[in-house]
């Protein structure tokens, strides 16, 4: 995971709230730590990767031609991710998978303002 550093000077009350709005993953490694958060966008940038994702990816949007077999064959590519790479088994509930500007992307869901 790239971590990037800032400073900020405030005068008087403030607060301060940064949140990254992409996390890029290059390595499997990195997978689990990105996964973790619920906050940011995660971005898959990996040759290795991708294909296990895109397999995903294809299956979801099988889900209304061929609905049983599709959420089936979905669940146990996303169930596969999760033994693989050492993520939580929730994942694929908690963010939503889309290709944005040709690279597969993992959308947590929006805040809910209460």
């Amino acid at each position: 995971m790239v971590v990037h550093y800032a400073t900020a000077v405030l005068a008087g009350q403030s607060n301060l709230t940064v949140q990254a709005e992409v996390i890029r993953v290059t390595r499997a490694s990195e997978l689990p730590a990105a996964l973790a958060q619920r906050t940011a966008r995660v971005v898959i940038d990996s040759e290795e990767l991708e294909p296990s994702f895109a397999r995903l990816e294809r299956w979801k949007h099988r889900e209304n031609t061929y609905r049983f077999i599709a959420v089936l064959i979905a669940a146990l590519v996303a169930y596969a991710i999760s033994q693989r790479y050492g993520v939580d088994a929730s994942w694929h509930s908690t963010f939503k998978l889309e290709r944005i500007d040709g690279k597969i992307t993992l959308t947590p869901p929006s805040p809910t303002h209460e």
